[in-house]
């Protein structure tokens, strides 16, 4: 924890909440990987990965969504009238 010193020149624990996270030997080995590659810690990589999973996470889903509807519609189509592909959900097992 990195502390500060305030104006008066108390020192002034910086806000947030710390966490411990537990990760497998892989998830840790791609994580730090991942902080290697871009040269930032461990600790900024995983802090973005979260900050866009909870920020941007459904809209982007939809936007996937609504690319593979417009790009393959007739394929969608056509997989719908052979009763392979149901509208709602997607492709039957």
């Amino acid at each position: 924890m990195v502390w500060r010193l305030g104006a008066l020149g108390a020192a002034v624990v910086p806000s947030g909440v710390a966490m411990n996270l537990r990760l497998t030997d892989a998830e840790s080995d791609a994580l730090r990987e991942k902080a290697e590659q871009e040269g930032r810690s461990m600790q900024e990589v995983a802090r973005t990965a979260i900050a866009q999973y909870v920020s941007d996470c459904p809209q982007r889903l939809l936007s996937a969504i609504e690319r593979v509807r417009t790009e393959d519609r007739e394929l969608l189509e056509r997989l719908g009238r052979d009763g392979r592909f149901d509208q709602s959900w997607g492709v039957r097992a």
